[in-house]
C-alpha cells in the first residue's frame, strides 16, 4: 500500500482479548514474510516490532499474527461504517455533525470518528440482492456532496445537517428531510478534503465482531493491545 507494508494482525475482539490476556498469556502463531512460523506467548506489539516467546521480530518482517482460540468474525445486525481507508467498524451511531460521528462499538466502547476519515455508513439489508446494491452504490467515486441511498434503489443527494442515533437530518435543495435509518440502505460523505493515507509499516487489526482497523501498533499494556489511527488517536 502507499507509504509502507500493510500486516494483517488477525484477533480476538477486545473485551475476549482483554480476559485473555488478563487472566493468562496471550498465545499467538506469528507468520514471517519468509514464511516461517513462530509459536508462543505474545509479549511485545508496537511500531518496531513483536516479542513472541523470548524471540522479537521485526514488524516489517511480519506477514500474519494468529491469536490461538480467536473466534470467528460474526455478522453483526449493525451499522457498517466505512472508512477511506478501507476499515470497517460495526457500531451503533450516538450523534453526529459537521466534526464527524460518535459511535458506540461493542468490543471498543465510545468511538469518535473525523469526517475526512468517514467514507460511508451501511446499514442492516435484508437479502443479497440489496446488498449488491448497496455495494454498488458504496463503490462509485467520491462527489462533491452527500448521498443517501434507499431500500428501493433510489439516490438523494444533498448536505447532512446532523445524525441522532435513531435518523438523519439532510438537506435537500434548501429543504430539511428526517429520515429515520429504518428507511435506509446507505449513506455516502462527500469528499470535501483530500484524503492522505496514513504512512509507515501498519497493521489491520481484525475483531471478532468483523471490525477491521488499520493503524501503526503503539503498544501491548495492561492487556490491551493500542492501535494508533490516521487521526493520531489511539484506540486500545
Amino acid at each position: 500500500m502507499p507509504g509502507g507494508l500493510k500486516n494483517l494482525f488477525e484477533a480476538v475482539c477486545c473485551a475476549a482479548f482483554c480476559a485473555v490476556a488478563g487472566a493468562s498469556a496471550l498465545e499467538v502463531v506469528v507468520v514471517q514474510v519468509d514464511g516461517d512460523e513462530l509459536s508462543g506467548t505474545l509479549e511485545k506489539a508496537d511500531a518496531e516490532g513483536l516479542s513472541v516467546g523470548g524471540k522479537a521480530v521485526k514488524l516489517a518482517d511480519v506477514a500474519e499474527v494468529r491469536v490461538q482460540g480467536a473466534a470467528k468474525p460474526a455478522s453483526p445486525a449493525r451499522p457498517r461504517i466505512v472508512l477511506r481507508n478501507g476499515d470497517v467498524i460495526y457500531a451503533y451511531i450516538m450523534e453526529g455533525g459537521e466534526q464527524g460521528l460518535k459511535l458506540n462499538s461493542e468490543p471498543l466502547g465510545e468511538l469518535s470518528i473525523k469526517c475526512n476519515s468517514l467514507r460511508g455508513i451501511i446499514f442492516p439489508t435484508p437479502n443479497s440482492a440489496a446488498e449488491a446494491a448497496v455495494e454498488a452504490f458504496m463503490s462509485q467515486k467520491e462527489a462533491n456532496e452527500d448521498q443517501m441511498f434507499s431500500p428501493k434503489g433510489e439516490t438523494t443527494a444533498g448536505f447532512m445537517n446532523k445524525f441522532t442515533d435513531k435518523e438523519l437530518v439532510l438537506d435537500v435543495g434548501g429543504q430539511k428531510r428526517t429520515v429515520p435509518y429504518e428507511q435506509m440502505a446507505a449513506f455516502r460523505f462527500a469528499a470535501v478534503e483530500k484524503y492522505t493515507p496514513q504512512a509507515g509499516v501498519l497493521a489491520a487489526l481484525r475483531l471478532s465482531d468483523g471490525t477491521v482497523l488499520s493503524g501503526q501498533l503503539a503498544g501491548l499494556a495492561g492487556g490491551k493491545l493500542s492501535l494508533k489511527n490516521a487521526d493520531g488517536a489511539l484506540w486500545p
